[in-house]
């Protein structure tokens, strides 16, 4: 991806941008309680404002996760075209791990923790209560995927959501059989050298067929270099996905090419968010933003 701003014929891609959310107080190393309540740092912050300043065109919808740190990474958009409607989709990130267990603890300390799930390597495991099994994670990025495929190919469409739930779109495009064990460990092994970091942009495009065409990469060209986290160690594998053809509309992973891996203004949801009818059938219920006293109109995908 080139150029400073997305918008008419400066983009590039696909009109869908598939935003992963500004540095977070648990990307930071601190202790955190709840999934969902996590809020970006001060560097997130201003990383969050280099989204807002992308876009030269307005978007037909901006949609969130029920966490708390992609509310305030769209914040910024959000303030530059409060007029978008604001929906909250199933884009949260996959909590795999016992919230109880891991409880004020922080990303290092939950290592063991992390490398005895995925050596368990059960698809239907869920480690407790309000976590949800790999299968069902795959599942519901798949529904994502389809969801996007169904909008409209002229109108622009922004997603705040999650590493996770990038890579997994990313690894969809070559893995549509069930998901057993060999499955998820070879997911392991493409999220471990698949580098997403914070504010990165996944370009997308529905491909006619019910699937999303990706681009070839993610992108933070646009946050400037001192503002970039999570960035990828010199010895990471890095990739690249190149479509293998119209018939297949599946993309391969090359370890040749590079993913852009650099990677907030701190903020919350003031807009008024709402539900809009959209080609899947949702859930909607009251929630109240954290730091806002605005009612927000929580639309999950089915």
């Amino acid at each position: 991806m080139r150029g400073d701003h997305f918008g008419g014929e400066r983009a590039e891609e696909g009109p869908i941008f598939i935003v992963r959310h500004a540095q977070s107080a648990a990307n930071a190393g601190g202790r955190t309680t709840d999934p969902a309540a996590i809020p970006i740092t001060d560097t997130g912050a201003a990383q969050a404002q280099c989204v807002g300043d992308l876009f030269s065109n307005r978007p037909r919808v901006i949609a969130v996760s029920r966490y708390l740190r992609t509310v305030q990474t769209g914040e910024p958009l959000l303030r530059r075209y409060p007029d978008v409607p604001v929906e909250e989709w199933r884009v949260e990130e996959f909590t795999y791990l016992d919230t109880a267990a891991c409880a004020g603890t922080t990303y290092a300390e939950r290592k063991g923790l992390r490398e005895s799930y995925w050596k368990r390597c059960d698809p239907l495991w869920a480690d407790g209560p309000g976590c949800e099994c790999f299968a069902d994670f795959i599942r519901r990025v798949q529904r994502l995927e389809k969801t996007l495929s169904l909008q409209d190919a002229g109108e622009t469409i922004v997603v705040f959501t999650h590493g996770f739930v990038m890579r997994a779109l990313l690894w969809l495009q070559q893995h549509t059989g069930p998901i057993t064990r060999t499955e998820m460990a070879g997911f392991d092994r493409f999220r471990r050298r698949v580098s997403v970091p914070n504010c990165a942009v996944l370009r997308a495009s529905p491909n006619g067929i019910g699937r999303l065409s990706l681009s070839t990469n993610v992108s933070v060209a646009h946050v400037p270099v001192d503002l970039r986290t999570e960035q990828t160690p010199p010895a990471a594998a890095v990739i690249s996905l190149r479509v293998l053809g119209p018939a297949t509309q599946r993309r391969a992973v090359s370890r040749n090419a590079v993913i852009n891996s650099r990677a907030s203004r701190r903020g919350c949801c003031t807009p008024q968010v709402r539900q809009r009818i959209g080609p899947v059938d949702r859930v909607a219920r009251p929630a109240r933003c954290e730091n806002s006293s605005a009612w927000r109109c929580a639309v999950a995908l089915s």
